[in-house]
């Protein structure tokens, strides 16, 4: 298909009789923008030729076109738009030329196959120096978009949060001496990695006793782990999304001291079918252990703040301890939708436990109980008054 004039291109989708089969896309020199959605979807679309005209490419203009092979982008060009190239399953690579200006959000999400991403040497605004196979914007030292063959080059400041979304095959990490900011899951792709590390003369961040980890140095907060990290016995907090998707993790032991276990902090472990929280434990937040492998857990009595749903879907789960010195437990602690749990564990320190701590709520869940607390459980536990059991 050749498009010959600034109003095939104008205000909305394009839409062709052979939708199905479209694999090209010549454009006429005199077109200047590309506008939003243009050729999202075109999922057969292979190949795109620009003229040196185009000076904008809009919102998800070729979103999803998944068969999409090769563009190459003209010099003319000054923008690109939000998610432009997003889910181009296909495209291997993309040139950013000279005088582009501005690039929106998550251009290259999504894009699997990427794997050359290089910036003019002579546009002012951008960069991918040292070969990194990434932009960065120059202005600031910030790495906006990377790929799985990308690496951080010295002078990267920070990481934009979905720089390396749908990056799933990233094996070796290594941050930079110059590195300040790293957003909270920078690297979704965990069961791929084999190294983390930090350069020694970083300030912000390091990797302790080759713990194959990032720690944020100033509150000892291990902020992200693989699937062979090792906790140092430094840790005093496991940060949100720490081990999130570390799908071959079979036990941790936290080491004591740890404090407070984030936000999704083992999320999606679907291996781990063993971990010990220590006494030091102060806080665990929410979907802390959503998806986990393992059949019991105990929750120390050293907890303060204990969130909703901080157990969440672990399918093989059958015991469940809190101990003693925990005084509140949330509607929603336990949502385990298998009903697969057997029995749970509370002790005498509870003074307030929502009437859905355990949803859905399970007629056959055996709640046991020190001896001589039977009546004040069933005043704070009356839908399993004939579950309580003294022990």
């Amino acid at each position: 298909m050749i498009a010959k004039n600034k109003s095939d291109l104008l205000g909305k989708k394009f839409n062709d009789n052979n939708f199905e089969t479209l694999t090209e896309i010549i454009i006429d020199d005199g077109v200047e923008n590309i506008y939003d959605e243009a050729f999202s979807m075109h999922r057969y679309l292979k190949s795109v030729v620009l003229p040196n005209s185009i000076k904008s490419i809009g919102n998800n203009a070729f979103y999803a076109c998944s068969n999409l092979l090769s563009i190459e982008l003209p010099n003319s060009l000054l923008s690109i738009g939000n998610s432009a190239f997003r889910f181009c399953a296909n495209l291997k690579s993309i040139y950013i030329p000279d005088n582009v200006q501005s690039i929106g959000t998550d251009i290259l999400g999504g894009c699997d196959e990427l794997k050359s991403i290089v910036v003019s040497k002579k546009n002012k605004n951008f960069d991918s120096r040292d070969d990194c196979n990434a932009i960065i914007r120059t202005s600031d030292n910030k790495l906006l978009f990377g790929c799985n063959l990308s690496t951080i080059p010295e002078g990267v400041a920070s990481i934009d949060l979905g720089a390396f979304s749908c990056c799933y095959k990233v094996s070796t990490i290594n941050i930079p001496k110059s590195l300040r900011h790293l957003s909270i899951n920078t690297f979704p792709g965990r069961d791929e990695i084999k190294s983390i590390k930090v350069n020694e003369e970083n300030k912000i961040f390091d990797s302790r006793n080759n713990c194959n980890a990032i720690i944020r140095s100033k509150n000892d907060s291990l902020i992200m782990g693989c699937n062979s990290t090792i906790i140092p016995s430094s840790i005093k907090k496991i940060d949100k999304y720490a081990f999130a998707d570390c799908s071959k993790i079979e036990n941790i032991i936290l080491p004591d001291g740890v404090t407070s276990i984030g936000r999704s902090a083992f999320d999606g472990c679907t291996s781990l079918s063993y971990i010990k929280i220590p006494n030091s434990v102060k806080i665990i937040d929410k979907f802390a252990f959503r998806g986990c492998d393992f059949s019991h857990i105990n929750i120390p009595g050293s907890v303060e703040e204990l969130s909703d749903r901080i157990i969440y879907s672990c399918g093989n789960l059958k015991t469940v301890e809190f101990g003693d010195g925990i005084t509140t437990i949330k509607d929603n602690t336990i949502f385990n939708p298998s009903n697969s749990i057997e029995n749970i564990f509370l002790p005498n320190s509870v003074i307030s436990i929502g009437k859905l701590f355990i949803c859905p709520r399970s007629k056959d869940v055996n709640i046991i109980i020190p001896k001589g607390s039977l009546e004040k459980f069933k005043k704070l536990l009356p839908y399993y008054k004939k579950r309580l059991i003294e022990q």
